[in-house]
């Protein structure tokens, strides 16, 4: 083949798209978990004093990572006065702004 060229020796640069770490998307930031653990909250309301487990579906995360990321969206300010939340892994996916918290939404 005219324009194939032998892929040895590698590039000596690595482009910077491929030296940036990649963040692997956490089970409960995705679509499903989310609806799973919106479900077992609604049904925690339907039952008052009834505990509900969610840890079938956290896949070893904490609760209230869990509870944020299935309730939170744009549209709302979540203040964090005691920071739980990771500012490179929590925050970019919970979408919500931050907020004091006498003015935060949740």
């Amino acid at each position: 083949m005219p324009n194939a060229r032998s892929s040895w020796p590698p590039p000596r640069w690595i482009s910077a798209c491929w030296a940036r770490p990649t963040t692997m998307l956490e089970p409960i930031f995705t679509p499903n978990v989310q609806q799973a653990v919106f479900r077992d909250l609604l049904k925690a309301q339907s039952f008052p004093g009834l505990p509900v487990a969610l840890t079938p579906t956290l896949h070893g995360v904490c609760a209230h990572r869990a509870v944020l990321a299935a309730l939170l969206d744009g549209e709302v300010s979540l203040a964090d006065p005691f920071n739980l939340l990771s500012a490179d892994g929590d925050w970019p996916f919970l979408e919500a702004r931050r907020a004091a918290p006498e003015q935060a939404d949740f």
